[in-house]
């Protein structure tokens, strides 16, 4: 039968291939982890950014936000960053955490050419844009008819003025969502560690009872014949104890990931919104002024 000391040690973490460093796939043993981050481990020394090797630690590593499946961690330079443009369900990537309604203005514009239903409130979003399509076209084909002169000098104004407030605008919007989502991530990294912490510690505990429960039955038990018995038994009830605490763990991942996405569907589709009216504000606002 093993050795005490060498079942006592197979014992003291869950061991499977999650114990392997992902950067040097050797085994972690406690006094050099780190992690898990996005269910990998690492020795502190291997904890570094995938592009530039840089050392890292909990306080300064980042995951990639736009690709899910992207397991590696980097450094603040490196880690992948949503493309910037206007604010899209596309550009911000909501798809992974929400359906949300397509309320952006060019979209409703895009609409009425395509010859889609208009409910009163594409209407209004129609007469809203009046103002921006008469700046942006400056009457070309008016212009080209009746042989006018070129646009007028306050015409011409007035439409860089609607485009500088545009951009404005569109800007101050894209620092509003990567900070949205900037927050998003960090109640998702830090909910991940509440539950591995919190699953770690119990298995911890319950694992150092069932060890002190074999050592008390072998130091009880007279008969030295019955120790491949009870080795036995300590194995299945280990194995039985690391499918518990794994499935505890998993069903606790579900519930904190359907609690989050709920949240963050609310706040996104409120964010999408005040967008939204934020642009037709500023263009009815454009169109007084001119007309």
């Amino acid at each position: 039968s093993p050795p005490l000391s060498a079942s006592l040690s197979s014992s003291s973490s869950l061991t499977s291939s999650r114990d392997r460093c992902r950067r040097c796939q050797q085994l972690v043993y406690c006094t050099e982890r780190i992690g898990p981050v996005k269910d990998a481990l690492y020795h502190k020394l291997c904890f570094k950014c995938l592009k530039c090797d840089r050392q890292l630690d909990f306080k300064t590593y980042f995951t990639n936000s736009i690709d899910l499946n992207d397991k590696e961690i980097y450094c603040q330079s490196h880690v992948p960053r949503s493309g910037k443009g206007v604010f899209s369900t596309e550009n911000i990537h909501i798809q992974n955490v929400m359906k949300a309604p397509k309320l952006n203005v060019m979209q409703k514009l895009d609409d009425r050419h395509t010859g889609i239903h208009l409910d009163s409130h594409s209407v209004s979003i129609v007469h809203a844009m009046k103002a921006q399509q008469m700046f942006q076209q400056g009457r070309e084909k008016v212009s080209a008819i009746h042989k006018f002169p070129a646009l007028p000098p306050d015409m011409i104004r007035a439409r860089e003025e609607v485009r500088r407030a545009q951009k404005s605008l569109e800007e101050k919007q894209r620092q509003e969502e990567d900070q949205l989502f900037m927050k998003f991530r960090n109640a998702r990294e830090l909910e991940e560690k509440k539950i591995e912490q919190e699953v770690t510690d119990e298995w911890e505990k319950r694992l150092q009872m069932l060890t002190a429960k074999y050592e008390d039955d072998l130091q009880r038990k007279k008969d030295k014949t019955i120790e491949p018995e009870l080795t036995l038994r300590f194995s299945k009830e280990k194995a039985e104890l690391e499918r518990n605490m794994t499935l505890k763990r998993d069903k606790k991942r579900e519930m904190a990931r359907k609690q989050l996405m709920e949240k963050e569907q609310e706040t996104t589709h409120s964010l999408v919104s005040k967008f939204s009216k934020e642009m037709i504000t500023l263009i009815q606002e454009k169109e007084l002024a001119v007309l």
